[in-house]
């Protein structure tokens, strides 16, 4: 007579974990970007509205890097944005509203906490 006690039973479990490829959505990673870039416009907007009036009125033609155009910001009295990564939204409306448009060059960037990292030139359209 033999008793169940003895037999075993094995259950296979498998865990499947998220791959690492699932980080790499462009999609998702373009959507998540201009959310960020609107909530960021959103709660400057008046700032914003200064500062690309600023860059309304450079000489068609005119070229330079971001930290080019937020040193003329600075200097029109616009004042600085109420965060730092308003300065990206502000290109970036810049690019959209096709006031300004990438060269293809790039160019180190002068502000030394930038740590000399290459920027795309920008060229006013």
């Amino acid at each position: 007579m033999t008793t169940d006690h003895n037999k075993m039973t094995t259950v296979v479990i498998t865990v499947t974990k998220p791959s690492q490829l699932t980080m790499f959505d462009e999609e998702e990673s373009k959507r998540r970007r201009d959310g960020g870039i609107a909530l960021v416009a959103d709660n400057g907007a008046g700032w914003q509205d200064r500062a690309m009036y600023v860059i309304w009125h450079l000489p068609i033609g005119w070229t330079g890097i971001g930290e080019d155009i937020r040193k003329l910001v600075l200097e029109s009295g616009a004042g600085p944005p109420h965060n730092k990564n308003c300065w990206g939204a502000l290109i970036m409306a810049a690019t959209r509203h096709k006031m300004v448009q990438r060269t293809g060059e790039v160019r180190h960037a002068r502000i030394v906490s930038s740590n000399a990292r290459t920027c795309m030139v920008l060229k006013r359209i």
